[in-house]
């Protein structure tokens, strides 16, 4: 091997080596900036000219240097703004061996006026397309070699395909901070993405190892929603749904997909025609309807219109509406305390001068025929009497004065007027209580409300009935339960209960179960009614002091 041979290996291997170097430089950076910086000084360790930069071509036809070293802030401001199409620079016009002899000389002089002997334009091709340029410069004369000037032609390709790729890694970086919309509109661009990745990127491994994972992202938000969400195309079909879709529905997305939502549960008529409206109109509707096929909750469902049909979320606001059905009660209870508190001193008075007057004369010898009548008119204004009093146990605001106490021992000490009202109607009574914790309780409002429930529960039933009072803990709640053997509530009826003067009685006032709710209210707790023919039970649901405190202690993740 002679020496020729032996300078040309080593030049083979220098370049390379260089080669190899510069191919590392994409995989180590994440931007075309950051990249083009890295070949600037690689160039530089490369050749040791003064000037070094890279121009790149852009859409308004400028070719600003976008990396660089060495040039004046003046040659800079002076070639920035040139463009192509004005021919106004060698750059921009044709490379110089391409150029004719004249071109070349003006190129040359031009670059004269700025002090540089030695300048080399080599092209940055991709494909067909010129992405740019690398300029050389330098004020000494012959610095820049044949040789390695066609080395930098051989590479230049190279650095092409690199900013083209990570061009379209910035149009991938736009397309993805797109895919916050609606999942419909996501999903599918998602899916345009990928048929674009697929066909221009086949190459670009970690561009879509980025695209699958926004897509992962995606899904997992999806999937981690608490709301019900879904998609279905025009033929109502589902085309997509999340885990708590599966839930609610009690199917797995296997078992739902391609599915007609009407073959899978029956759909309301009112959100059926929304559905339709959302399709054929392409606006969105919100609207609340009561599901019988998912328990006869409310929900509120949210649906928006989508190329292929429409998207839709849905979630359960029973609670809500238990809430807004309190609230109306209890306006109507103020309204009727209201009432009460504006007519009670007004008419009590003249009640009580009244009824002095008919016992009066009841005891008159001259009345004596007439006191049976007497009596009878002073019962009917005691009867007046106690409903006014009801009227004012309803307006009552001041604050209820609790103490700790047990609920058994006070219904214990009621419990002997609960056995001679039950044995006076031929009826039974049982009292079993377990073992529950002291309770803040108001001992007055607790007797009137026991009494009103128990007396409900005999007047409910025949002779020979029997009614039972239990206590126990349920769910961290002490709860006192109170179940009659009447005919039991029509269930139209049941969401009624509680409503001033509503009554299913011939003599009821309907003030006797609305004063029951109050104290309850009063005593934050809940009262829960369970009926049918065999019977009606009231249970009263008090919550625990200790362990209200501690649910309220624990962290919002364990509370779940």
């Amino acid at each position: 091997m002679n020496i020729h041979d032996i300078t040309k290996r080593k030049q083979i291997e220098d370049e390379l080596s260089k080669t190899n170097t510069l191919l590392k430089l994409f995989i180590k950076k994440t931007n075309r900036k950051e990249y083009l910086d890295a070949v600037i000084i690689l160039l530089k360790e490369w050749i040791d000219c003064r000037c070094t930069g890279i121009r790149v071509l852009n859409e308004d036809g400028y070719i600003p240097y976008e990396s660089f070293v060495g040039y004046s802030q003046e040659f800079m401001e002076s070639e920035n703004w040139l463009l192509v199409k004005n021919n106004q620079c060698a750059c921009t016009i044709k490379f110089v061996c391409e150029m004719s002899a004249k071109e070349q000389s003006r190129f040359r002089g031009k670059c004269l006026e700025v002090g540089f002997k030695s300048v080399a334009i080599i092209p940055i091709r991709y494909l067909d397309r010129v992405l740019g340029v690398i300029h050389l410069a330098d004020e000494k004369e012959g610095k820049f070699p044949l040789e390695f000037a066609e080395f930098i032609e051989k590479v230049a390709p190279l650095i092409g395909e690199a900013m083209y790729r990570f061009n379209l890694e910035d149009e991938l970086r736009d397309k993805n901070d797109n895919l916050e919309r609606l999942v419909e509109e996501r999903t599918k661009e998602l899916k345009h993405a990928n048929e674009k990745l697929n066909r221009d990127i086949i190459e670009q491994k970690s561009a879509s190892e980025k695209l699958i994972k926004a897509q992962e992202e995606t899904i997992s938000i999806l999937e981690s929603m608490t709301d019900c969400f879904f998609a279905i195309d025009r033929d109502m079909q589902f085309t997509y749904i999340n885990r708590a879709g599966e839930i609610a529905f009690g199917k797995s997305q296997d078992e739902l997909l391609s599915k007609k939502i009407t073959e899978v549960i029956k759909v309301n008529d009112t959100a059926l025609q929304h559905y339709h409206e959302v399709m054929n109109e392409k606006k969105s509707a919100t609207f609340e309807i009561v599901s019988e096929a998912l328990g006869n909750k409310w929900l509120e469902i949210s649906a928006y219109p989508a190329e292929s049909g429409l998207t839709c979320y849905f979630h359960d606001i029973t609670s809500r509406k238990i809430a807004e059905k309190e609230m109306a009660r209890f306006d109507r209870l103020n309204l009727v305390g209201q009432l009460g508190a504006g007519i009670a001193h007004e008419v009590r008075n003249p009640m009580t001068t009244v009824r002095g007057y008919l016992q009066l004369l009841g005891e008159k010898s001259e009345y004596v025929d007439q006191k049976p009548t007497f009596d009878l008119m002073v019962s009917e204004i005691d009867r007046a009497n106690s409903i006014i009093t009801e009227f004012l146990s309803l307006v009552q605001t001041k604050q209820v004065n609790l103490k700790s106490q047990n609920l058994n021992d006070i219904i214990n000490n009621l419990y002997p007027i609960l056995e001679a009202d039950t044995f006076t109607q031929n009826k039974q009574i049982c009292f079993i209580p377990e073992e529950i914790p002291n309770l803040e309780l108001n001992r007055k409002e607790i007797f009137q409300l026991v009494l009103n429930l128990t007396r409900n529960g005999l007047e409910a039933m025949e002779e020979g009935g029997s009614l039972t009072i239990k206590s126990y803990i349920e769910d961290c709640k002490v709860v006192l339960e109170i179940a009659d053997e009447g005919c039991g509530i029509l269930q139209e009826n049941i969401k009624k209960l509680g409503t001033p003067f509503f009554t299913t009685k011939d003599t009821g006032t309907g003030l006797g179960l609305a004063s029951c709710y109050k104290i309850a209210e009063s005593h934050n707790a809940k009262i829960r009614i369970d009926s049918s023919p065999k019977g009606t039970t009231f249970s009263i649901l008090f919550p625990i002091p200790d362990m209200e405190q501690e649910q309220s202690e624990l962290p919002a993740t364990l509370k779940g």
